[in-house]
């Protein structure tokens, strides 16, 4: 389960229950909570749990305060800045030029979902531009290859 903050109510970007992935994740009776700050949180880690603390009692419940901080860790450039403008616009193209495509959660939104949603827009171009210059002779044997005569793929 990834729980987001879509009122941006706090300095937690999102939280996500591991031991819901993995029961081996912490002790029986227990579970372990990543959770993700977007941006460089001012301040040494023992200062933030307080604030973090309070976000994760008001999604979580008074338990929630209960919580121990196993660690921290500041990963520098995890997650790009999707604060608006930031995202703007909101899809960007993948075609490039002729024949260059490019893909990622840049292209749309950074997540797994954004780069899934990017690749499949750069896995299926129109496939004219990916042939080359010899495939495109029409031979006697086969119809030349459009965009009209093709089933849409999916990855």
């Amino acid at each position: 389960m990834l729980l987001r903050d879509g009122e941006r109510s706090g300095l937690v970007n999102n939280a996500a229950v591991m031991s819901n992935v993995s029961p081996t994740y912490a002790p029986a009776g227990q579970a372990l909570i990543a959770t993700t700050l977007i941006g460089t949180a001012a301040g040494p880690a023992d200062q933030l749990v307080g604030v973090i603390r309070a976000q994760m009692t008001e999604w979580f419940g008074p338990q929630a305060g209960d919580r121990k901080l196993l660690r921290t860790y500041r990963i520098a450039y995890a997650q790009q800045d999707q604060r608006p403008p930031a995202l703007n616009p909101a899809v960007r193209a993948v075609r490039i030029k002729p024949g260059l495509y490019v893909s990622g959660d840049h292209r749309e939104n950074g997540s797994i979902n954004g780069a899934i949603a990017a690749g499949r827009r750069a896995a299926a171009p129109p496939r004219p531009a990916l042939l080359t210059r010899a495939d495109r002779r029409p031979t006697t044997n086969h119809q030349p290859l459009t965009t009209d005569n093709h089933a849409d793929s999916a990855i």
